[in-house]
C-alpha cells in the first residue's frame, strides 16, 4: 500500500541566478545590479567573479543558485564556468535575459512590470526612484535602492519608459533624503512575495573605497544573503555619514538590531572617526560589535535561501497510471504582464506532509542535492529534466503564467536515496536483506510500530522460537518480562513505551504479547498427536478444522478426539519472522531507523533499508540503510551505517563506510556514519574509532543495545538532539571517543 499525503502546499518564487563574470569592474557591477532590478528577486542575486573558482564554486552552492547567466559572455573561464554546472543548465535558457516573439522583445524571467501588476497595492506610491550617477552617494544608493538599466543590447527592453506607461514615472534622488511623499523603491519592490531564510538579525556597514569593485561586489553579495547592511567610503565621509544614519535609524525603527557589525577592507587597520562617531549618536544606546578584517564575499558560512510568501494549498486529482499515481492540480497562477509564453518564467515549489514512517510512502520533498536535480525530475515524473530543482522543504518547477496544469508522481524513499548515490556514480540498490527488512517494517505498519523490539524480552522471544519452536501465552508473557530463570524484570525499564493508540501505562507482558499477536508476529494454533506415527505436529488455527492432516505421515485424522477437554493453545512465529539469518540481522537496522527518525523526525526526508552499492570501478560494498534529512539552516545529509547484533566492527567496515562518503565530498552533502549494535562495543572496536582523524569522528555515530533500547539515546550527555550534528556530538560525549 502506498502512503501519501493527498494535499500539496505550492508557491511561486524567483530565480535565483548567479551572474557570472571575471575580474569585473566598478562599471560592470553597477550594471550587473541594475540588470537585477528588473528582476523578481533580483536583488538576492550573487554577483560571482570566477577567477577564483574555489570561491565561485562555494558562491553558487552557498545561495542554492537555479541559473547562472554568463555576464561576461565572451570570457572562456565564464562560459566554462557556467557549463561546468550541467545540473543548473536549463535548455529555453539561451544565456539571454530577453526573448523575442513576433519581434516584440520580451523578459525570460517574471520581471519588474509584472512585481507592479501582482504585488503593489494601495496605498503604495506613484512615483519609482531613480538614483542619478552624479549623486555623491551613488555607489551605496544604487546598490541598496536600486536602479534601472539604460536598454543595451544583455538587454534591450526600456523599462523606464515601461514605467512610466504604467502610471510609475521615475524620479531623481536630489540631496541627503528620500523625497515627499514616498516613492517605489526598486530593491523593496522586486523583493515582495519573497521571504529569504534563515533570517538575518546582523545589521552592520561596509566599510571600504567605492572606487573598488572588490568592495561593491562584496556589499552587494552581502545584502543579497539577507543581511541588513550599509555602505561606507571613508574618503567621501561627508557623503556616506547623512545615508549610513538614516539606514541604521529606519533599521532600528523596525526592530533592527542594537548593536552593529563593521566589515572592513584588507587596506583598512581602524574604523573611521567619522563613522564611530555617527554609531555613538544613535540614540546613545548602540553598541560597537565587532569587525571583520579582509573582508570576503563569502562572509557567511550559513545557507543563504528564498521561497515563496504566499503559501496555497491544493487538493490534486489522483490518477492511478503505472506503478504509483499521478497528481494533477491547477495552480492559481500571478497575473500575466506579458502575453507570450516565452516570457516571465519563475519557479513553482512544490511541498506536501511527508509520511516517513512508511517505507513506501510518496515523498514531495527532495534533499538539497543540485548535482541529482535531473535524476530526481525523472524519479518524480517531469518529462523535462533540466525543469527541477531541488531545495530544503520541497522541489521547484520551473514554469510560467501560460501554464495551466501541474503534475508530479512523488518519489519512494528507496528511489530518491539511489538517486543521491547516482549522482555521485555509485549504483545503489536494495539488497536482498533489505527487501526482507523492507517488507517486515510493512508487516508492522511503519517503523514506529516496531517499537516492540526494543524489549529484550521479546527479542529473545522470537530468538527462542527458532526451528518452529512452540510457547504458551503464559510462557510469552514471563518471557517478556524477563522474569526466566531468575532474571530480573526487564520490561519495568520499558513503563512509558507506547505501542499503540489508547495504551494504559504501566506497560506489561501482557499488553506486549497482546500487540505482537495483533500484529501477527506469532500465530495462534493447537499441537495434537497423530494417531498413525505418535509424531505431535503443530496445526495453525486457520488450519484446524474437523479433519486434519498429519504433516509427517500424511495420515487424516479426525480432530475432535485429538483434542484436550482444556484446549491448550500454542504459539509460533509467522513466516515471515521464520527467516532466522535474515530476521537476526533486521532487527538491529529496524532499531537504528528507528532512533534516527525518531531524532529527527521533522528533518527525515527518505529512508531506506540494506542497499547494494557498485563503485565505478567495479567494487561493492554494502550500507545496511541509509537516512536522506533536510535542514533549513545546514546542508542536507545522508546517514550511512552498519548494524550488527552480537558480532565485533572491524577496519574493513569502517574502510568502505568512509570511501562512500568520500565519494559525496563535493556533492554539498554531510554524510554521517552510524555503527550499530545489540551488545555493548569493545574496547578493540572504540580504539578503531578514536583512531580516526577528527574531521572523521565528528560524523561518526555509535549506538549500543541501550542507546537503541532507549526512547531519548545519550541523555545524560544534556546535548538536545535535533540534527545529525547535534547526535553526533551527544554519542562522542556518551562513548568518550
Amino acid at each position: 500500500m502506498i502512503e501519501v499525503d493527498p494535499y500539496l502546499s505550492y508557491s511561486f518564487r524567483p530565480f535565483r541566478i548567479g551572474f557570472c563574470c571575471e575580474n569585473p569592474s566598478a562599471a560592470d557591477i553597477y550594471e550587473m545590479a541594475s540588470l537585477n532590478c528588473t528582476l523578481w528577486g533580483g536583488t538576492y542575486n550573487p554577483i560571482i567573479d570566477v577567477s577564483n573558482i574555489d570561491e565561485a564554486r562555494m558562491l553558487v552552492r552557498q545561495y542554492g543558485c537555479d541559473l547562472l547567466y554568463a555576464f561576461h559572455a565572451s570570457s572562456q573561464a565564464v562560459t566554462g564556468f557556467v557549463s561546468s554546472f550541467p545540473e543548473l543548465s536549463w535548455m529555453d535558457f539561451k544565456q539571454a535575459l530577453y526573448d523575442t516573439d513576433d519581434d516584440v522583445n520580451v523578459p525570460v524571467f517574471f520581471d519588474l512590470m509584472s512585481c507592479c501588476m501582482n504585488f503593489i497595492r494601495m496605498p503604495d506610491a506613484v512615483n519609482t526612484l531613480r538614483v542619478p550617477p552624479e549623486h555623491p552617494a551613488f555607489p551605496f544608493l544604487a546598490l541598496a535602492f536600486g536602479t534601472l538599466p539604460t536598454p543595451s543590447s544583455r538587454l534591450p527592453i526600456d523599462y523606464v519608459a515601461l514605467m512610466a506607461q504604467s502610471a510609475h514615472p521615475v524620479v531623481d534622488l536630489v540631496g541627503e533624503a528620500l523625497p515627499e511623499p514616498s516613492v517605489l523603491v526598486l530593491s523593496e519592490l522586486v523583493r515582495r512575495g519573497i521571504r529569504h531564510l534563515p533570517i538575518r538579525r546582523e545589521t552592520g556597514v561596509v566599510v571600504g573605497d567605492t572606487a573598488d569593485p572588490v568592495t561593491l561586489r562584496s556589499y552587494w553579495n552581502l545584502r543579497a544573503a539577507g543581511f541588513r547592511a550599509t555602505l561606507f567610503d571613508p574618503s567621501k565621509p561627508e557623503a556616506f555619514v547623512p545615508w549610513v544614519k538614516a539606514e541604521l535609524e529606519r533599521i532600528q525603527a523596525v526592530g533592527g538590531a542594537s548593536d552593529y557589525q563593521l566589515w572592513l577592507t584588507s587596506d583598512l587597520s581602524e574604523v573611521p572617526t567619522a563613522l564611530r562617531d555617527t554609531l555613538s549618536s544613535l540614540n546613545g544606546s548602540l553598541v560597537l560589535s565587532t569587525t571583520q578584517k579582509a573582508f570576503s564575499p563569502t562572509l557567511s558560512s550559513y545557507l543563504s535561501r528564498i521561497h515563496g510568501l504566499d503559501s496555497r494549498t491544493a487538493l490534486p486529482h489522483v490518477r492511478v497510471s503505472g506503478s504509483r499515481p499521478l497528481f494533477q492540480f491547477i495552480p492559481d497562477m500571478p497575473k500575466r504582464r506579458w502575453r507570450s509564453s516565452i516570457a516571465g518564467h519563475f519557479m513553482l515549489e512544490l511541498r506536501s506532509s511527508t509520511h516517513t514512517d512508511q517505507p513506501r510512502s510518496l515523498s514531495f520533498r527532495l534533499p538539497y542535492m543540485p548535482d541529482a536535480n535531473q535524476l530526481f525530475a525523472r524519479t518524480v515524473g517531469i518529462l523535462s529534466k533540466d525543469q527541477v530543482r531541488t531545495q530544503i522543504d520541497g522541489f521547484g518547477i520551473i514554469s510560467d503564467q501560460s501554464q495551466r496544469t501541474v503534475g508530479v508522481r512523488g518519489g519512494f524513499g528507496d528511489e530518491l536515496v539511489s538517486n543521491m548515490f547516482g549522482a555521485i556514480e555509485i549504483e545503489a540498490a536494495l539488497s536482498d536483506a533489505g527487501r526482507y527488512t523492507d517488507r517486515l517494517v510493512r508487516h508492522m505498519g511503519g517503523l514506529q510500530k516496531c517499537r516492540a523490539f526494543k524489549i529484550p524480552g521479546v527479542r529473545e522471544l522470537i530468538h527462542e522460537t527458532a526451528g518452529n519452536g512452540a510457547i504458551t501465552a503464559p510462557y510469552a508473557t514471563q518471557r517478556i518480562r524477563g522474569a526466566v530463570a531468575g532474571q530480573a524484570a526487564d520490561l519495568d525499564r520499558f513503563d512509558d513505551l507506547v505501542l499503540r493508540a489508547g495504551q494504559r501505562r504501566p506497560l506489561t507482558g501482557a499488553m506486549v504479547w497482546d500487540y505482537l499477536l495483533r500484529k501477527r508476529v506469532f500465530l495462534p494454533g493447537s499441537e495434537l498427536k497423530c494417531e498413525e506415527c505418535s509424531l505431535t505436529f503443530w496445526v495453525s488455527i486457520d488450519d484446524l478444522r474437523s479433519t486434519v492432516t498429519c504433516t509427517y505421515c500424511g495420515a487424516g485424522l479426525v480432530t475432535g478426539p485429538l483434542l484436550k477437554s482444556n484446549l491448550d493453545w500454542k504459539y509460533r512465529r509467522s513466516p515471515l519472522f521464520s527467516v532466522d539469518e535474515s530476521l537476526r540481522g533486521s532487527v538491529s537496522v529496524l532499531l537504528t531507523l528507528l532512533q534516527i527518525h525518531a531524532c529527527l523526525f521533522s528533518h527525515v526526508v527518505a529512508w531506506t533499508t540494506s542497499m547494494d552499492l557498485v563503485f565505478s570501478d567495479g567494487t561493492r560494498c554494502e550500507t545496511d540503510f541509509a537516512v536522506a534529512t533536510a535542514n533549513t539552516l545546514e546542508p542536507s545529509c545522508l546517514v550511512i551505517g552498519e548494524c550488527k547484533t552480537n558480532s565485533e566492527f572491524n577496519q574493513n567496515d569502517i574502510t568502505n563506510l568512509v570511501r562512500v562518503r568520500n565519494h559525496f565530498h563535493d556533492a554539498e552533502v554531510d554524510v554521517y556514519i552510524v555503527f550499530a549494535k545489540l551488545a555493548k562495543f569493545t574496547d578493540a572496536e572504540l580504539k578503531l574509532i578514536r583512531d580516526q582523524p577528527p574531521e572523521a569522528r565528528s560524523k561518526i555515530v555509535l549506538f549500543d543495545a541501550e542507546a537503541l533500547e532507549s526512547e531519548e539515546p545519550f541523555r545524560a550527555t544534556k546535548v538536545m538532539i535535533l540534527d545529525m550534528a547535534r547526535l553526533a556530538r551527544a554519542s562522542a560525549a556518551h562513548f568518550a571517543y
